[in-house]
């Protein structure tokens, strides 16, 4: 019998450090924050040990094995890559995805209602607040966050916001007051990050989460307005926006017809983790636009996954994602608000991701990970009635 952790009952450090995670998150980055949660791990080795002693058994065969495939699979083509750079990239890499394996199971209950969601609400408000420092203060049309560049920055933004917008309707009391100055944040920064992957990502995620019922439609609604007249009065942004329509994305254009010739000379092993960058004009194609210009990333994460790890570390890949998200979705069918919020943040940030890469970096991708496990988890738990500490509901609540 599996029993949801109670929030009084999680050793303090972990509670320190899961709420770290979330704040840094808002901010643009989990890298550091992950680190220090390791540790406090290590420190509470007992606790963390009992509790995926029974969670890690809801892990399915076919995940387990594609999540090895994968990682397996790239760190092979990482070896014959000869760099020890790669090398490092594949064990941060394994990090990203291994790390919220372990600590996924306590992202849930009372803990993430009392203390994370109201740490990211926080994070948020002060993303907001440097974000408009940037732009008015130091006339930065661009808007960076304070751990991530403008495209990283926009991708946390929009996963926070719907987050928070769950939290917000999930939630009574003076809980609220402190999402809503969340949501205001994480909205400004949306906005100023200027990042339209990031604003696609948002768009398909409130759609996604406005058609579950009337109540989630009004707040859909009510955004999309809000938007709007955002866009209507903002030259800038008005114009960023016309630029996708009207100006040719020859850059990614290029930066596709590159990476499959990548997977075209390698498809069984990839180039290596982190080796993108180093081989991209071994590859470019003839005519380009931008000559002797190596980009550093696929603009696909897919793309991406093909190129360092080849097909079958990018069928392994598909797999383990695709385990997370129908875990995800089978919570996003339910009634229960913030479930299905998390679940439109998971879909928010793999939109973002069709057209960048940003789930390759560490201090973003982390986040992802730890919040896809926690729904898996959650579903697989109430699933086979597992039962709960008497401090907790009778079903599992995220």
């Amino acid at each position: 019998m599996v029993s949801t952790p109670s929030n009084r009952a999680i050793p303090f450090g972990i509670r320190l450090g899961l709420a770290f995670v979330f704040f840094g998150f808002a901010l643009g980055s989990v890298t550091v924050p992950l680190a220090v949660l390791l540790l406090l791990g290590l420190v509470h080795f007992k606790d963390v040990y009992q509790i995926n002693r029974t969670y890690l058994a809801l892990l399915r065969r076919p995940m387990i094995i594609s999540g090895m495939a994968y990682l397996l699979a790239l760190l092979v083509a990482s070896i014959l890559s000869g760099s020890t750079m790669s090398m490092g990239m594949w064990l941060a890499t394994s990090l990203m995805i291994v790390v919220p394996l372990f600590f996924a199971p306590y992202v849930q209950g009372s803990l993430l209602t009392q203390t994370l969601l109201p740490s990211l609400a926080l994070g948020a408000m002060v993303t907001g607040g440097h974000s408009l420092y940037l732009h008015f203060t130091k006339h930065i049309l661009r808007a960076r966050g304070i751990w991530a560049a403008v495209n990283g920055i926009g991708l946390v933004t929009a996963m926070t916001l719907l987050i928070l917008i769950g939290a917000f309707q999930h939630s009574q009391g003076w809980r609220r007051l402190l999402y809503l100055g969340g949501i205001i944040g994480a909205g400004v920064a949306l906005f100023l990050s200027m990042s339209r992957g990031a604003w696609l990502g948002f768009l398909v995620g409130l759609i996604l989460y406005g058609v579950r019922n009337r109540k989630t439609a009004i707040v859909a609604c009510a955004l999309l307005l809000i938007s709007t007249l955002v866009f209507t009065f903002s030259l800038p942004l008005r114009n960023r926006l016309i630029r996708t329509f009207t100006t040719p994305e020859r850059g990614r254009f290029e930066i596709y017809l590159t990476s499959i010739n990548m997977v075209k000379d390698n498809p069984i092993i990839g180039i290596g983790d982190g080796m993108f960058q180093e081989r991209y004009l071994d590859y470019q194609i003839e005519d380009s636009a931008y000559p002797n210009y190596a980009f550093s990333q696929a603009h696909n994460i897919f793309l991406q996954v093909a190129t360092e790890s080849g097909l079958i570390g990018l069928v392994g890949y598909l797999v383990l994602v695709g385990a997370l998200l129908l875990a995800g979705f089978r919570l996003y069918l339910q009634p229960n608000h913030l479930n299905g919020a998390l679940f439109c943040a998971l879909i928010a940030g793999m939109v973002h991701n069709m057209v960048d890469s940003l789930f390759d970096v560490v201090g973003i991708g982390g986040m992802w990970w730890l919040l896809g496990i926690s729904l898996y988890y959650v579903y697989w738990g109430t699933s086979l009635h597992l039962q709960e500490t008497p401090s907790s509901n009778k079903q599992p609540q995220t």
